[in-house]
């Protein structure tokens, strides 16, 4: 492609020509069926370069459908003209001009006849109608004496201790060694592919990602990256956790209840995420007073007996908290316990009573008291028993 009849912007990166499959006059592949179209290198003789780094390079940009499997960029290498290594693959909806691609070849040195090939293929008969793939500058560099690197790369984070929630953002880690330019990130669980996190971003070492709240809760979740340029090279991550977000809200007590010690109450609550199994403490005040269940099920409710030991106050408070992971955690408003209390109304200090007639002894009542006894006292010394046991209606 020249640059004197293009309709493309910026149609070579170097001098005045680029290589393009296409029809320079309407600048795009269309014809109405599937199109496909390679360049093959005349055989290139690296036998004297056996133990030298070689890297493959070129310059390109390319504008296509964007689907998997639909307007795809390939290189590939041979070293007999039969078979045939990818080096390097894309179908990018977009790379803007003029990206450079280098490609590790040092494992091909010391061959005789090393062909090159750039193809392009549709694949499809419709959706034709973008630019393509234009390449130019296309050069072997060999250094003298230095052994190609060997391609590795780790994933760092995340590892097996990794527990992520689903819908916060975390950093992708890795570090590599070699030519790798461009990587693809996917995540996989049980090692079946699950979505791509990103198609195609440069080997730097770290990727920021959101994790998607459409993804399930599980412990077998794996980060998989590859070499955009040679998908072959692939690397997958330890097993790691994604988690729905977490959180446990109490219902009962709230600031209106009033619980009396000796009795049976329930402790409600509701959560949002997988907790399996809860603990629940009890505060007065900010300060620890006794643990009331070590661990129970999450299941939203949990019947407690109050202890009568326990003193009045109306500062007291619940916490509930995951067992597995405490920062999980809520803590009810300020409630009242209290104990059981009598309060004589009559006699009083204005009444004075005759011997022999019946006046009412009164009195009210908190809390539960199923039968009282009633004693006089004088000068507060036992005096006689009035009644041993009388019903507690007051």
């Amino acid at each position: 492609m020249s640059g004197d009849s293009s309709i493309w912007p910026v149609p070579y990166h170097s001098r005045t020509h680029s290589m393009w499959f296409g029809n320079e006059a309407t600048g795009d592949y269309g014809t109405g069926s599937r199109e496909m179209g390679e360049l093959m290198s005349y055989p290139i003789n690296l036998s004297s370069y056996e133990g030298y780094r070689l890297l493959l390079e070129f310059y390109h940009w390319r504008e296509g459908e964007g689907t998997i499997g639909r307007d795809v960029s390939f290189v590939s290498i041979s070293i007999d003209g039969v078979n045939w290594d990818l080096l390097y693959q894309s179908y990018s909806g977009y790379i803007p001009p003029w990206e450079k691609v280098s490609l590790d070849i040092s494992k091909y040195a010391g061959n005789s006849s090393v062909q090159i090939k750039f193809s392009f293929d549709t694949f499809t008969k419709t959706r034709n109608f973008y630019r393509g793939w234009l390449v130019d500058d296309i050069i072997i560099k060999g250094t003298i004496g230095t052994l190609g690197t060997p391609l590795s790369l780790n994933i760092t984070t995340p590892d097996s201790d990794s527990s992520w929630e689903i819908g916060s953002t975390h950093s992708i880690n890795w570090v590599s060694t070699g030519i790798i330019q461009r990587v693809k990130i996917e995540l996989y669980k049980e090692d079946i592919f699950v979505r791509r996190i990103v198609t195609n971003t440069y080997n730097d070492g770290v990727f920021s990602w959101s994790i998607p709240l459409s993804l399930e809760e599980s412990t077998q979740y794996q980060i998989r990256i590859s070499d955009v340029y040679n998908p072959t090279f692939i690397v997958t991550s330890e097993n790691f956790e994604l988690f729905t977000p977490r959180s446990l809200s109490i219902i009962s007590p709230d600031s209106s209840s009033s619980w009396e010690t000796g009795t049976s109450h329930y402790i409600n609550w509701t959560t949002i995420g997988t907790i399996a199994n809860v603990n629940i403490e009890l505060f007065k005040e900010g300060v620890f007073e006794s643990e009331i269940v070590a661990s129970t099920p999450n299941n939203g409710s949990y019947s407690w007996t109050l202890p009568k030991g326990l003193n009045d106050s109306t500062s007291y408070r619940i916490k509930i908290f995951n067992e597995v992971n405490p920062a999980v955690e809520d803590i009810s408003d300020e409630f009242e316990i209290f104990n059981p209390t009598l309060n004589i109304i009559s006699p009083d200090s204005d009444t004075a009573w005759e011997t022999g007639t019946s006046p009412y002894i009164r009195w009210t009542t908190r809390g539960t008291i199923s039968n009282v006894k009633i004693e006089l006292y004088k000068g507060g010394v036992f005096e006689l028993e009035i009644v041993a046991n009388t019903s507690n209606f007051g």
